[in-house]
């Protein structure tokens, strides 16, 4: 299987695990929700290395780094998005994506001076106007009732760059090793982070009241989104590089929507479609883009007028 199939099949596995998300939040909370989450995904991904321990054969230093990177791309990272799930919508959430390369590429400029063509400038404008236009668009479900999504949103947008410094640390720190390792142990280090706040924190009585169809949310969310899917990406990241990769980010969108739409009853919003159609033309500039050029110039000429 190409590593651009595989980028593929892990961006639709995550658009759907938005609107799944959602749906499972309704009968348990996000702590609850994320330690059943990363202990399945750490259970599949040890049997896909063989059950071997993944936790040794690393220095104390580079456990250390295991740890931010999993805090800022697993445990904490799916945390957040958790949390902003259950006060927005999948559509919304799955708009709010598409601008992960645009923060990757902010990071990779302004905290490691990479370089950007001097147009990139017009690409973040388009990104940031889209971005305001998804946070202040209404959503709508069947039968008509809007929703409020406004709160949700900016904490969504807050976890795209927790995202950005896990793929950019993993490619820096790790690039050279066993992505399915570093897989299994960014899951591991999830799960044992949030087993801790899920006994102490009073959430296990909430496993005894799950409906099975949440359990399907759960083993698919584990199974799936974190085991299969994050796999997937990080040998991405490690053949294409931080950058390249995310630009796959782009296609994430469009089956949060259907997600949405099919198992949540959401429907489309115009004003979130143009934001979000905004956003992926600034990514598609960023990554190398060249349709369209002289309407960036002219976004561009009136960001750098004094």
């Amino acid at each position: 299987m190409s590593i651009y199939l595989k980028l593929l099949l892990a961006i639709c596995i995550w658009g759907f695990a938005l609107s799944l998300t959602k749906h499972a939040l309704t009968e348990m909370s996000p702590v609850t929700l994320i330690t059943l989450r990363c202990s399945l995904g750490w259970l599949a991904l040890w049997g896909f290395g063989g059950f071997r321990n993944c936790l040794s054969g690393w220095t104390s230093g580079e456990l250390l780094k295991l740890f931010v990177i999993s805090t800022s791309g697993v445990w904490f990272h799916q945390l957040v998005q958790a949390y902003a799930l259950s006060r927005t919508s999948a559509h919304h959430a799955g708009w709010l994506v598409g601008a992960a390369p645009l923060v990757t590429a902010a990071v990779m400029r302004y905290m490691f001076s990479e370089k950007l063509g001097k147009l990139v400038a017009a690409g973040f404008g388009l990104g940031f106007a889209g971005g305001v236009l998804i946070v202040f668009s209404k959503q709508s479900v069947s039968g008509g009732t809007v929703i409020p999504t406004g709160f949700g949103d900016f904490i969504f947008i807050s976890s795209m760059l927790t995202w950005a410094l896990y793929s950019i640390f993993s490619s820096r720190w790790f690039g050279g090793r066993s992505f399915l390792k570093l897989t299994q142990t960014n899951m591991a280090i999830g799960a044992l982070a949030m087993l801790p706040i899920f006994f102490f924190g009073g959430y296990a009585p909430q496993l005894g009241q799950l409906s099975p169809k949440a359990w399907g949310c759960v083993l698919y969310l584990g199974l799936l989104s974190s085991a299969l899917g994050y796999y997937f990406w990080n040998l991405g990241v490690e053949e294409l590089g931080p950058s390249r990769a995310s630009a796959f980010l782009y296609l994430e969108p469009l089956t949060a929507l259907l997600g949405g739409t099919l198992l949540l009853g959401e429907q489309p919003s115009a004003m979130a479609a143009l934001g979000g159609l905004l956003i992926l033309y600034g990514v598609y500039w960023i990554n190398g883009g060249r349709v369209g050029v002289r309407p960036l110039k002219a976004v561009y000429g009136l960001f750098s007028r004094p």
